[in-house]
């Protein structure tokens, strides 16, 4: 199989990009594992990331304080992630509220823009229509806008060790290096945020969990005067890290996984499948499949304490895998798995009814 997502066949007009798992991809993936965007640069930005949560808890307060005691937190989530993905692209150094703005908007709309691909993926003819043909324009204007936005912050050589200098370094083509970089934050925000944001619905509306984790902060964490969890304590805290995958096991990031292209004829389950074939995996089905899943509709961080040994073996393999599968799975797992900060929950979460 072969991982559509980008490089060597610069295929914007159906909504996306693709690539044929070619030496480009191998390269970018030891970029995104070994370089800038690996563990490694992550941590060195600990403190970075600490102070992003300062900020963006001080912007909560305010705006709690102008609302009622009511945040929407969805906004806030995403600026925090956008400043930490832009530092990791272009340096530690790189502040531009601009910017920030500008990728918020290029991202969702790109996402938009994406469900076009599926349909067209899955009834090829449908590019004619006239709403899909709309958003092919659509698209492509976007794709001028992700070159502007981007392709002014490449106009002088970047820091070393950011992940626009690995880039640059590897001679790819310049449109290659912009798409790359927006992959970074199209996956690294849509992963990191919406995970987020469904971690905080389900806890609203399960008080007993959110109790447990907000006990598990308030007792296990050292907590700076800043009023957030170190980085550092963030991996001790068992049943933070439990809420979090099966958090993904419910709301998986991609649910329908990240498409493949058959690179040759082959069989599956008996059925023929022809060189070219688009294929897409069911995540989501696989996570609630009650004959693996106890209760799968059901919150219950603690399958992820009492059972982590099974998860560890052939079973967790195939039964959990929220990030896809194989040398090709979703590339941003690492990047998200490390996002590795959390606000100090100062009191419980409710919701308005």
């Amino acid at each position: 199989m072969k991982r559509e997502g980008k490089i060597d066949n610069m295929h914007f007009a159906s909504g996306r990009l693709e690539t044929n798992a070619g030496p480009h991809w191998h390269s970018l993936r030891r970029g995104h594992q070994n370089g800038a965007i690996g563990p490694l640069s992550l941590s060195v930005q600990a403190p970075l990331q600490e102070s992003d949560m300062a900020q963006m808890i001080n912007n909560m307060i305010k705006e709690a304080n102008l609302n009622g005691g009511v945040v929407k937190p969805f906004h806030h989530i995403r600026r925090a992630t956008i400043r930490l993905l832009a530092r990791l692209c272009f340096g530690p150094d790189f502040s531009d509220k601009d910017f920030d703005a500008t990728m918020d908007d290029l991202v969702e709309h790109g996402m938009k823009y994406s469900d076009a691909s599926r349909v067209v993926d899955a009834f090829p003819p449908a590019r004619f229509l006239p709403s899909i043909k709309r958003t092919i324009k659509q698209t492509e204007k976007l794709k001028l806008r992700i070159a502007e936005c981007i392709g002014f912050h490449l106009t002088t050589p970047p820091p070393p060790n950011c992940y626009a200098h690995f880039l640059l370094s590897q001679s790819f083509p310049r449109e290659v290096t912009v798409f790359s970089i927006f992959e970074v934050f199209a996956l690294g925000l849509d992963s990191t945020g919406s995970t987020t944001l469904w971690a905080l619905g389900l806890l609203v509306n399960n008080q007993e969990v959110q109790q447990k984790l907000y006990q598990e902060i308030r007792d296990h964490t050292t907590c700076t005067d800043k009023g957030i969890v170190r980085v550092e304590e963030v991996g001790k805290l068992e049943y933070l890290q439990a809420v979090v995958k099966e958090t993904m096991r419910m709301k998986p990031t991609a649910p329908i996984a990240v498409p493949y292209k058959a690179a040759r004829d082959t069989a599956l389950n008996g059925r023929h499948v022809a060189e070219g074939t688009t294929m897409m995996v069911n995540l989501y089905a696989l996570h609630y499949d009650p004959k693996v899943w106890d209760e799968p509709e059901r919150l219950n961080p603690d399958r992820f304490i009492e059972s982590s040994k099974d998860l560890s073996g052939k079973r967790g393999q195939y039964s959990y895998l929220p990030f896809g599968a194989g040398m090709r799975a979703f590339e941003k797992a690492d990047l998200t798995e490390d996002l590795t900060f959390g606000p100090a929950m100062k009191s419980p979460l409710d919701i308005l009814s």
